[in-house]
């Protein structure tokens, strides 16, 4: 082993990490937890696209109502779907151009998004989807499905268009189609507790991180020192600054 390993997104209740730590431990490694993020998820349990989007907040079912039907009958709008390996490159420069004109902050890593995007489309999984109205891309997304889970990996729309509601349009396009055309039984919204996911999901689990680190090598002993810091000074704000 590296002196320090990073591991995100595990799942802190599974039942071999008791096991697989006192090994560590056993070869000389310390470890420490960090915080994670949430995950919003729903199982269908068998649910259509009627079944689901009856289980919907009454804002958003009255929302997708008007506005996905406004848009399926707009001459002006189209929503185009692509999984083949050929068609990405297209599809993702209007995703990356809807992000551009977006709310969000430019990616730490700019090439990730291609690369993942281009491998998922290789391997068969890929979604990505883009809504254009009058031939100009305003809102755009990617998801990867496999074995009957449906994740929504990036989403983003035009913020001059928000009035629209692109991207809850789009999102219950693909959602739509994701349950009644490939039947899939989960739809998993990713990392993160952004507020829109609980309006689209229902249930929350918890991710962690850890950190595996060498406590005798020099990188080791300050990966777990600044983790130990951290983890007090988080306690300390908790308690709003008290000693």
């Amino acid at each position: 082993l590296p002196p320090v390993l990073r591991l995100d997104a595990l799942d802190p209740g599974w039942e071999g990490w008791d096991p697989l730590l006192r090994g560590l431990r056993q070869g000389g490694r310390r470890h420490a937890w960090f915080a994670g993020f949430g995950n919003w998820h729903e199982r269908l349990g068998g649910r259509n696209w009627a079944g689901y989007l009856a289980d919907r907040p009454g804002a958003l079912r009255e929302t997708i109502r008007r506005r996905l039907g406004r848009t399926e009958r707009d001459p002006d709008a189209t929503i185009l779907l692509a999984a083949d390996p050929d068609a990405v490159p297209g599809h993702l420069a209007e995703y990356e151009a809807v992000h551009a004109a977006s709310w969000k902050a430019p990616e730490p890593f700019p090439g990730f998004a291609s690369r993942f995007a281009t491998d998922a489309a290789r391997a068969g999984v890929l979604r990505i989807a883009v809504l254009r109205r009058g031939g100009r891309p305003i809102a755009a997304q990617y998801w990867t499905v496999e074995r009957g889970h449906a994740i929504l990996h990036k989403l983003a729309h035009v913020e001059t268009s928000r009035a629209q509601s692109p991207g809850t349009v789009l999102t219950a396009w693909m959602i739509r189609r994701l349950i009644d055309e490939e039947q899939v039984t989960t739809l998993d919204f990713g990392r993160g507790d952004d507020p829109y996911k609980r309006h689209w999901a229902t249930e929350r689990r918890q991710r962690a991180g850890l950190v595996v680190a060498d406590p005798r090598h020099p990188l080791g002993g300050a990966a777990l020192l600044r983790q130990a810091a951290g983890d007090a000074l988080r306690r300390w704000r908790s308690q709003g600054g008290r000693s």
